[in-house]
């Protein structure tokens, strides 16, 4: 199957490390703020599409071993930063939107409970404290 494909059906498996760490409604802010819902969503899927490919070369028969020894290692040195790229995105915008999650309604220790999920709880505990 193609990654296009692998993507088009992947459902949520590519959000999924958010979706356990943050309080849903939080989660659900992060997956469809009109701002940065896409950005996020292209980063989260990256991150999903190159596990993907580690996975796949992993069991892959077909490619030959010098071969899969170099993809394999070039995948390796991207999976972590992706992740680390995907968690500061999340950490900047818990960060920058901490009262306006608040404002639409969601409670603020669940927001806080995500800011602290994501080291931002003391930047964040300013703006919780207003609330």
């Amino acid at each position: 199957m193609t990654y296009a494909n692998k993507l088009k059906y992947a459902g949520s498996d590519p959000y999924k490390p958010e979706d356990e760490r943050l309080p849903y409604p939080v989660f659900e802010a992060l997956k469809n703020h009109t701002d940065t819902a896409e950005t996020y969503t292209r980063l989260a899927q990256v991150r999903w599409l190159a596990d993907e490919l580690e996975s796949e070369i992993a069991v892959d028969a077909d490619i030959p071993e010098e071969t899969r020894a170099h993809i394999f290692r070039a995948v390796a040195d991207v999976d972590a930063p992706l992740q680390e790229m995907v968690d500061e995105y999340v950490a900047g915008w818990l960060h920058d939107r901490a009262g306006w999650l608040v404002e639409m309604g969601i409670r603020p220790e669940l927001v806080a409970e995500a800011c602290e999920e994501y080291d931002v709880g003391d930047a964040c505990s300013e703006v919780l404290a207003d609330a």
